[in-house]
């Protein structure tokens, strides 16, 4: 398949993380030169209209891009503060189409994130489909438990006690 051998793809899912609760994230850094940026400026650039785009679709930026400050070394013993930002997968799909479109990298990491976007949704409908299943089922064995015990216990028109 294509998606195994393209390089960015690889990396953004080599970088990907999870959370207790099976959420997708991503850290900012981590995918920035993935996604062709080599400059920190530049790519912040593009989180903050990511950010806006998000705003304006309604949603709560701040339940997608969480900011985060981490100490990175920058010499022998010298570190410094740098900034990131935790990406849901909606806020890393919003960055991603929102940069540089002329940008090989980013075109691989639109279509990877749409095609996530798109297997996530299957995924939540078959899940809906298994949970109404497994109510039919527990409501059918529940019916028969019930027909059973009227049964024992001398009920004679079942259909009026059913009803009932």
């Amino acid at each position: 398949m294509a998606e195994q051998m393209d390089p960015v793809i690889n990396a953004l899912s080599a970088v990907k993380r999870v959370t207790k609760n099976g959420g997708e994230y991503w850290m900012a850094r981590d995918i920035q030169e993935i996604l062709g940026y080599q400059r920190w400026e530049n790519f912040e650039n593009i989180i903050g209209k990511a950010r806006q785009s998000c705003e304006s679709a309604g949603n709560d930026p701040l339940n997608h891009f969480r900011e985060s400050t981490k100490m990175v070394e920058i010499g022998s013993t010298a570190r410094v503060k740098t900034t990131d930002y935790f990406l849901s997968r909606y806020a890393a799909y919003v960055v991603a189409m929102n940069g540089d479109s002329s940008k090989p990298e980013i075109a691989t990491a639109q279509a990877y994130f749409a095609l996530q976007t798109t297997r996530q949704e299957i995924s939540e409908q078959i899940s809906g489909v298994d949970k109404r299943i497994e109510l039919r089922d527990r409501v059918r064995l529940a019916n028969k438990d019930l027909a059973s015990a009227a049964k024992q216990a001398g009920v004679v028109r079942y259909g009026v006690f059913q009803a009932a």
